[in-house]
């Protein structure tokens, strides 16, 4: 327990009808939600709307054929916080199966500023080739 505690990802766990059982420390920062928020809360509650109803779709293809998903396997997670702001993330999941079911289990790292530098260097990127561009037309014009 003291592991899950601890832990520097978020990892929780949901069960088939997409509650949340389990919510580490970690889940509570990155969320803004407490524990007794997330706990019994449908998992869709940390996701855009815009992604809800296909995250139901697909949780319930994963429940029919539970699997290993390795971290970095698929697309980035958007997530979304309480106050309603946008959260980026990596997932893995994974699955327990018990004698009370199979339980999915999600490790999240936040990658939320590696993003935000990513898009920054994106347009600035962006805005060097414009510079670029607009100088070349100037010396076009220039030579014409």
């Amino acid at each position: 327990m003291a592991l899950l505690q601890s832990a520097s990802q978020a990892i929780l766990s949901i069960d088939r009808t997409g509650r949340i059982v389990l919510a580490n420390p970690k889940t509570e920062e990155i969320s803004a939600y407490t524990g007794e928020e997330l706990l019994g809360a449908r998992i869709e509650i940390l996701l855009p709307e815009s992604q809800r109803r296909a995250h139901g779709r697909d949780r319930e293809e994963y429940f029919t054929r539970p699997r290993v998903r390795p971290m970095g396997i698929g697309m980035d997670l958007a997530g979304r916080r309480k106050k309603r702001n946008r959260v980026s993330g990596r997932d893995q999941l994974s699955y327990v199966e018990t004698t009370e079911g199979v339980f999915a289990i999600a490790f999240v790292n936040d990658i939320s500023d590696r993003k935000q530098l990513e898009d920054r260097l994106l347009q600035a990127q962006k805005m060097e080739a414009w510079e670029g561009s607009r100088a070349a037309w100037r010396t076009i014009s220039t030579i014409c």
